[in-house]
């Protein structure tokens, strides 16, 4: 539809959308969602809300973390029906921000993990996932068996409904690692390893959607307010947004 429009947040060491560079630049994702009609701006002042006209408001791995007064912003957009997709750099793994606040009232927690999986990695951080929770985001994905290709990823996960209160908004795994995948918590300040009793194996969530739905009082047609987590910044930048499935994933 005409007048989408996706406003890229800056000024935390967020990815650039203007940027060529393969591994932190999204210029390419700004030319995908040129393509679906979505025109792409910037902006850095979050104190001052979430601009009215925005379709969908984009965080692409923050590095330094956001004031709760720009936490408090992105909440309000979402309580009045947005949408927000948040990608993590796997730099503030070991710093708290304050959107670990947002993201668990909406459902989703970030442990201090880096996820893995051997049996589906080309480089051994990445991951190639296949694995698919049922959700309309990911149902093109898992129709065509697309593959996912992750550079390396946090761990992202839906805090079950039995620990939310009940108006909270509907979470669901959208990408799992395979069901070999592990956490890895334990950092020496070079490499990540598996901690007995501490990590877990199996299906490791890799992006997580968060849904609530009837806000009242919203103009009517705005429908679901929608929040998604990937965990791993790079996915879309420039040279990933290549690699098997994650333009197709970008699109939904």
């Amino acid at each position: 539809s005409s007048g989408t429009r996706a406003y890229f947040l800056r000024g935390h060491g967020e990815n650039d959308p203007a940027s060529d560079d393969e591994s932190r630049g999204h210029s390419r994702l700004v030319r995908l969602l040129a393509e679906k009609n979505v025109e792409s701006r910037v902006f850095t002042n979050l104190l001052s809300g979430v601009p009215e006209d925005c379709s969908l408001l984009v965080v692409t791995g923050p590095v330094q973390p956001l004031l709760t007064s720009e936490a408090a912003a992105i909440s309000k957009y979402l309580d009045r029906g947005g949408r927000v997709l948040v990608t993590l750099s796997l730099e503030t793994l070991r710093r708290q921000g304050h959107l670990e606040g947002l993201l668990e009232e909406w459902g989703v927690f970030l442990p201090s993990q880096l996820a893995n999986d051997q049996k589906a990695s080309a480089r051994g951080f990445d991951i190639i996932a296949n694995s698919y929770g049922s959700h309309p985001v990911t149902s093109p994905l898992t129709r065509a068996g697309a593959k996912v290709h992750f550079q390396a990823p946090r761990v992202v996960v839906p805090i079950p409904s039995n620990r939310l209160p009940a108006d909270a908004p509907k979470t669901t795994a959208l990408v799992m690692t395979g069901p070999e995948g592990r956490t890895l918590s334990d950092f020496d300040g070079r490499e990540f390893s598996y901690v007995e009793g501490k990590d877990r194996r199996g299906e490791i969530p890799l992006a997580v959607a968060s849904e609530k739905g009837g806000v009242s009082g919203l103009s009517a047609g705005r429908g679901t307010a929608r929040l998604i987590v990937v965990g791993d910044s790079a996915l879309w930048a420039n040279g990933p947004l290549q690699s098997l499935g994650n333009r197709d994933f970008a699109a939904l």
